[in-house]
């Protein structure tokens, strides 16, 4: 005996569908430190694509608090030098 079951998609198989076509974001991280201080020199690192929701969670997390949803950009100051945080969109 065989039985039909509806399944829903998963939430990340759902996210991907609502991505579809649509705007996606990267965060975009540069550190500027100063080399004599910390021992290493600049450094950047972009996220992968994600809705705007994620990426703020992310911004959110690199600031240490809520960011000024008005912008784009912040910066942080961080132990020899200067976080810059950037929301840049990408289309999927």
């Amino acid at each position: 005996m065989t039985t039909s079951r509806e399944t829903s998609p998963s939430p990340a198989r759902q996210l991907a569908g609502e991505m579809v076509g649509s705007t996606a974001y990267r965060v975009r991280v540069t550190e500027h430190v100063s080399e004599a201080l910390a021992g290493v020199s600049d450094c950047r690192y972009d996220s992968p694509p994600q809705s705007r929701a994620d990426a703020l969670v992310l911004v959110r997390v690199l600031l240490g608090t809520t960011p000024d949803l008005t912008r784009s950009r912040w910066e942080r100051p961080i132990a020899g030098g200067q976080r810059s945080i950037e929301l840049v969109d990408v289309q999927r």
